[in-house]
């Protein structure tokens, strides 16, 4: 059995990405694909985001943030990460840090850095409006990585609030192929 300590996702921003300037040609147009879908086409109610891991913070978001969570993007952009962590809910917060985004990581490595982009990770989870009240929000990510260590510069998602569909407190993740109909790769249920 391997002792090696499973990579966190605190562990990630505060060890891996002290703050540093870092550019990416794959973040920007990422960064420009999500500004330049007009909100009146798209058809779910959600947020698209960009992080950048390396600085900590959001380097873009689309969608309806405010009706959603409450505050404005430009809030919670200026918040960085660590205010993203601070509305996650605890518990939540505490699985996704200390188990969900190690199995990213693990799955990560475990596969040639080619093929990262080929993957979509999902999970659910809730987190804390700005009024106060608790909301179910359901996920779907990606993520440019690093070269060498295969660890997440970057990552883009979408996001929809499930609350009037979903009541409970479990999380659900799962790791699926985009361009395949053979079902899930993992899902874990907490």
């Amino acid at each position: 059995m391997s002792t090696k300590k499973r990579i966190t996702y605190t562990g990630l921003l505060d060890t891996y990405y002290p703050v540093r300037k870092t550019e990416s040609p794959e973040a920007t147009k990422l960064f420009r694909q999500a500004g330049a879908i007009p909100q009146g086409l798209l058809s779910f109610k959600g947020i698209i985001h960009v992080i950048d891991y390396t600085q900590r913070r959001h380097i873009g978001i689309r969608g309806p943030i405010k009706n959603i969570v409450g505050y404005d993007a430009k809030h919670i952009m200026e918040g960085g990460l660590d205010f993203v962590i601070d509305i996650f809910q605890k518990d939540d917060f505490k699985i996704y840090n200390e188990t969900i985004f190690g199995q990213v990581v693990a799955f990560l490595k475990s596969i040639p850095q080619k093929e990262h982009s080929e993957y979509v990770f999902t999970y659910s989870y809730r987190m804390k409006r700005a009024d106060g009240k608790s909301i179910n929000l359901y996920q779907q990510c990606s993520y440019i990585t690093d070269p060498c260590t295969k660890l997440p510069l970057y990552g883009t998602g979408l996001v929809t609030d499930i609350t009037p569909m979903r009541k409970d407190s479990r999380m659900i993740f799962s790791i699926d192929k985009k361009e395949s109909n053979l079902g899930s790769l993992i899902i874990l249920m907490f």
